[in-house]
């Protein structure tokens, strides 16, 4: 932070700004908690501006200050600044009290949110977290749990960060989403009006009780573009200098003006400002001289001297202490050594911190210093402390980083490596991020081959396998199960056993074969007192999909129902997350849509308990969907938003996201929606994965949406080769819905066949079947019981009550069906039934005219005369042009 002793007490310009940032000051008074973003590019004025306020404020609020540092990831440094400010630490969970270690992170962040409502309940707080383009990814985190955590709490927070790097760093992007989803208000610095430019040069130039000539000053008001860092300094150099020699053929820079600033210093001087730069934006003057082979008095007159030029400032605590007056000026400064002093500098700092007091909590910064002087062990060393230190704090992304930096220094080979392996591939597994954590537990994998630890050869074989339904790529996890459990069993290691073979029953009812997942749990269950708890927990937890699977509905139910008592009885969140979740869907499977939507709510809560936000997105988007069968397309799509705000990038998660939010959006009308869910990859990621459920809901989405369109053929042949390569109907419900909307009569016929092999939950079979046959009054009544809402209005269309179907559509709020209902028909023609666009075409088709023609005379695109035609073959049963044209002229005759 920099101190107020360092600035004139003047200040010009940012009136709108300041008045901008008392309008959320006095909103958190009143209770509703404010996060303001300040962008702008450094230099531009934000910490002087976040000063001037706090400045006015006075004792009206507690201000507390905390600022992130270049280079050095150090958890949640500002929040602990903040927090130190406050007198205040969250109290920590105990270390063995049955949590696990993302639930300790989620109790970290609630105890964080908790401490400062209890603050801002005595008096309002004003919190500033500056140079947030710096921050680590844990209090990046921590500061979007906060926006809605401490929503009716008495604080303002204001971040101030680099506009470049705001949307070029994903996690800062995520953080940007977040801030703009509770309307947190932004303030865009840009540079000062000249007028304004000329009052600060004025106030600088009395301050130094001097003048300079008007010439000077219009040069200085041209060359800083506005941005009040650089024309300070151009004033200073001014100042010292009596002219401006900058030339103007270049743009200013950054480096040229302090060139110029540091022309009185001589090169023992200058030499000393480099290494307090290295050392970092704080340092002391004894480390600096100790490092810099000089005597603190030596460093202390050069410190005197950037002083007296307004390069630094002091610590207003210990008199021996300095900051660089801006961040730039050090970036600057630091920038000069010479590169093949670096390492031998870095080497002396790191052995410095080494030896002085709490080394040990400066890993961070150790591991920055040793692998800038190349020195692999330390590096290695203190990498890994840190990257555990990252951990402890439920810092994941950065201990990703350290971990991986760690390995970049020739590792030797190993059970620890291996370990590493294994630890990077579940950090990444966790922060839900693509295909990476599949080859960290690869590398475990053979890792542990090559040292014949066949025990961490199976686990890193179950390991891949959940990576691989994540990637989905199911039937390869299944295989990577499978060859885990004969090789434990072979190895007579009857636990892991259990755990793999019920594994691969739960691979086996996922892909469809739950005879074969029945048998594996008969198995299985013979050996239940070898039991431990959370495999209890999944055996029913399978169990219940299993004979959900299998027709058996109240089995199943009951199955469920145990399983969540069993999980809550372990005080697990996350796994009682999963539980419920997983119970919820086959609720959901058996037509028990009330049921369904209680385990989703507490899949949910428990999900966020677990601050895991791969799991929260997964729990949100299976809620949305059972949402939105019940016809709650508002809140469905609220959960959509929600799952993708988390952020996560796997494969499963893009195929769920499209599976659910495009029928979603195209219902709503809702463009954003639809761009964010329709992943031109979806669709492959879905058959890769070998899962029908997959298959059937992510070929259904695409359908529509290319139908939607206007592109009628791919629409027609993605259904077909969908309908194609569905076995049997495990899960595939939007599927048979959209056949009997829009299929062909081949992709009705394929249906009804696959549906009529198929076993499993008796209700909804019976329902689809009913809808697939043609009986659309009773499929609606059965619906309607069910509490499908969508399915029922789809049924009352195709019976032909149009009317009731575009009330239902409107009341659920599926704005598209109802408007395109709302068409009037023409009835008593050859098209009766169809709409009068549709008779229309249908009409010109008969006389022989071409899609091209069509759109010509009917002012509309080829596309959507494409698309009206897919409408009439559907509603005639006509498979051609010429069976069109032959039923059309049939009809009239």
């Amino acid at each position: 932070m920099i101190s107020p002793a360092a600035f004139s007490d003047a200040f010009v310009g940012r009136q709108e700004e300041l008045e901008l940032l008392a309008d959320a000051f006095r909103s958190a008074c009143d209770g509703r908690s404010r996060f303001v973003r300040i962008e702008g590019e450094a230099g531009i004025g934000k910490s002087r501006l976040v000063r001037e306020f706090s400045g006015r404020l006075g004792d009206s609020a507690v201000i507390a200050a905390g600022g992130c540092v270049e280079q050095i990831r150090r958890p949640y440094l500002p929040i602990e600044q903040v927090l130190e400010r406050l007198g205040r630490r969250p109290r920590l969970p105990a270390p063995y009290d049955g949590r696990t270690h993302a639930e300790e992170r989620a109790a970290y962040f609630q105890g964080v949110a908790e401490a400062l409502e209890r603050e801002s309940a005595r008096k309002p707080l004003a919190i500033v977290i500056e140079d947030v383009q710096w921050a680590d990814d844990a209090t990046i985190d921590l500061l979007r749990y906060l926006t809605t955590a401490i929503e009716e709490a008495r604080v303002l927070v204001i971040i101030t960060v680099r506009t470049a790097t705001m949307l070029s760093n994903p996690a800062l992007a995520a953080l940007r989403l977040s801030l703009l989803r509770v309307r947190g208000p932004s303030i865009v610095l840009r540079g000062l009006r000249r007028f304004d430019i000329r009052n600060l040069i004025g106030n600088v130039v009395r301050d130094h009780e001097t003048e300079i000539p008007l010439q000077t000053i219009a040069k200085i008001e041209s060359l800083c573009d506005g941005n009040p860092l650089f024309a300070e300094e151009l004033t200073r150099i001014a100042i010292d200098s009596g002219e401006i020699v900058l030339g103007t053929s270049s743009p200013l820079s950054a480096h040229a003006m302090l060139s110029e600033r540091l022309a009185t210093f001589s090169e023992d001087e200058r030499s000393v400002l480099v290494r307090a730069a290295i050392v970092g934006q704080h340092f002391d003057s004894g480390f600096v001289a100790e490092i810099a082979g000089t005597t603190t008095d030596r460093v202390l007159a050069t410190m005197q001297r950037a002083l007296d030029h307004e390069l630094v400032i002091t610590d207003r605590v210990h008199p021996h202490r300095f900051a660089f007056r801006h961040s730039l000026i050090r970036q600057v400064l630091a920038d000069r050594l010479v590169l093949g002093l670096a390492a031998p500098l870095h080497l002396r700092i790191a052995r410095g911190i080494e030896n002085g007091q709490h080394a040990s909590k400066r890993a961070a910064e150790l591991a920055f210093h040793y692998s800038e002087a190349r020195v692999a062990d330390k590096a290695r060393y203190y990498n890994e402390l840190a990257a555990q230190a990252a951990w402890d704090v439920y810092a994941y992304r950065d201990a990703i980083h350290f971990y991986s930096a760690a390995l970049q220094w020739d590792y030797p080979p190993g059970l620890a490596r291996a370990a590493i392996y294994e630890r990077l591939g579940t950090l990444l597994y966790i922060e839900g991020v693509g295909e990476e954590p599949a080859r960290w537990f690869e590398r475990a994998r053979a890792e542990y081959e090559q040292i014949e630890d066949e025990i961490g050869y199976c686990q890193a074989l179950l390991m891949i396998a959940d990576q691989r339904w994540v990637d989905a790529r199911t039937s390869e996890g299944a295989q990577a199960a499978s060859e885990a459990a004969v090789r434990l069993e072979r190895l007579g290691e009857t636990r892991p056993w259990l755990s793999a073979t019920l594994s691969v029953a739960r691979y086996a009812v996922t892909l469809g074969d739950p005879q074969r997942a029945a048998a594996l749990l008969d198995d299985i269950g013979r050996r239940h007192a070898h039991f431990d708890a959370p495999l209890n927990v999944a055996f029913y937890e399978v169990r219940a999909e299993t004979r959900a699977a299998l027709g058996q509905a109240a089995g199943a139910l009951a199955d469920g129902a145990h399983a969540v008592r069993l999980a809550r009885e372990t005080g697990s969140s996350e796994l009682v997350a999963q539980v419920e979740n997983n119970v919820a869907l086959v609720a959901a499977d058996l037509g028990e849509l009330d049921l369904a939507g209680e385990h989703h709510r507490s899949a949910l809560a428990e999900a966020h308990r677990t601050g895991l936000l791969w799991r929260v997105a997964y729990c949100a988007l299976n809620y949305a969907q059972t949402l939105a069968w019940s016809g709650e397309l508002t809140r469905a799509r609220a959960m959509v938003l929600e799952a993708l705000d988390c952020g996560v990038t796997t494969a499963t998660f893009k195929t769920k996201a499209a599976a659910v939010g495009v029928p979603i959006a195209l219902a709503l009308n809702d463009r954003a929606l639809l761009l964010a869910c329709a992943d031109d990859r979806a669709l492959e990621y879905a058959r890769q994965s070998g899962e029908i459920q997959r298959v059937a809901a992510g070929g259904a989405a695409f359908a529509e949406l290319l139908r939607a369109q206007g592109d009628a053929a791919r629409a027609r042949t993605t259904l077909s080769e969908t309908v194609a390569s569905v076995e049997t109907s495990h899960r595939a419900w939007n599927l048979w819905s959209y056949v009997a909307l829009c299929g062909r009569p081949a992709d009705l016929e394929r249906a009804r066949d696959v549906l009529a092999r198929s076993t499993g939950r008796p209700r909804m079979m019976r329902a689809h079947r009913l809808l697939l046959a043609g009986h659309y009054a009773a499929a609606e009544r059965v619906f309607a019981r069910l509490g499908f809402r969508w399915h029922a209005a789809l049924s009352a269309e195709l019976a032909g009550d149009r009317e009731r179907a575009r009330q239902s559509y409107e009341a659920m709020g599926a704005v598209r069906d109802a408007a395109r209902l709302a068409e009037p028909h023409v009835d008593g023609k050859p098209g009766s039934g169809l709409t009068a666009r549709q008779t229309q075409i249908a009409e010109l088709v008969a006389q022989g005219e071409i899609n091209r023609t069509i759109a010509a005379r009917l002012h509309i695109s080829e596309h959507t005369v494409e698309h009206h035609l897919t409408g009439i073959f559907a509603r005639l049963g006509v498979k051609s042009r010429a069976q069109l044209i032959a039923r059309w002229i049939g009809s009239r005759s």
